[in-house]
């Protein structure tokens, strides 16, 4: 585990900043249309206008802000994936100058690839409450104590990011973040040893960014995304065992 930490901090600073760059940026564009919606909902309650758009709290979080969290979720993925790629001189200059074996540092980098996944699952969710509750303060003729509860349960974005009581969502979460992670870190591996550009993460986070959203009672979503995630996530650990197998005998 001490040879593993330093390898950590090393991914950690290769992509700390540009993904932080990545959630500020995602967090003044989601700000930017949420307050546009709102001054639009303001309008369609004072004017009485374009009346067939659901600019209730939940209607708004459906038009159009779950895209913005999909690309910046896409990116991320991206720069996850590119530390420890022979296309990332440096990094594949210092990985190699340390001693320890390939699976350290696949450890090290899937490690740190579920930290900032999970890092970028707290921001949104802290977004989310944000904008709500500036939704409550801009709208309360329209809001009531259990407006913002209730937006997680009619939302499907809202209720997919924070499943609640929804045991099989949060599972589904649960499975996609790990495969996710491990698959990035396979993805940077498998560049290394090959030099070609392949692994089940781009398939994966294209699935997650199009099919992520998940209403209350839609179990087949969840059931046939967690089967997705975890044949992904068994695939990646056992041609890891399997590559670390071949290395062992050769």
């Amino acid at each position: 585990m001490k040879r593993v930490v330093p390898i950590m901090g090393l991914y950690v600073r290769s992509s700390i900043y540009r993904i932080l760059g990545v959630l500020a940026a995602m967090i003044a564009v989601e700000t930017a249309v949420f307050h546009y919606q709102l001054q639009r909902a303001a309008d369609v309650a004072n004017l009485e206008l374009d009346g067939t758009v659901d600019y209730t709290l939940d209607g708004i979080w459906n038009l159009g802000l779950w895209q913005v969290c999909a690309v910046a979720f896409l990116v991320v993925t991206v720069l996850l994936c590119l530390p420890g790629c022979s296309f990332s001189a440096r990094t594949e200059y210092t990985l190699g100058r340390l001693s320890c074996n390939e699976k350290e540092i696949f450890l090290a980098q899937a490690t740190v690839n579920l930290l900032f996944y999970l890092i970028f699952w707290g921001v949104q969710v802290l977004v989310v409450f944000g904008l709500c509750r500036y939704y409550a303060f801009r709208m309360p003729e329209a809001c009531t104590g259990q407006t913002v509860f209730l937006a997680f349960y009619r939302s499907d974005y809202l209720h997919s990011l924070l499943p609640l009581a929804d045991w099989l969502l949060w599972l589904r979460n649960l499975l996609l973040v790990l495969a996710l992670s491990v698959s990035a870190a396979d993805f940077s591996r498998r560049q290394r040893r090959t030099r070609r550009i392949m692994g089940v993460v781009i398939p994966l986070s294209c699935v997650a960014a199009l099919f992520f959203r998940s209403g209350v009672g839609k179990t087949g979503n969840a059931s046939w995304m967690s089967l997705v995630s975890g044949i992904c996530l068994a695939v990646v650990l056992i041609r890891l065992f399997c590559a670390e197998e071949g290395e062992q005998d050769a």
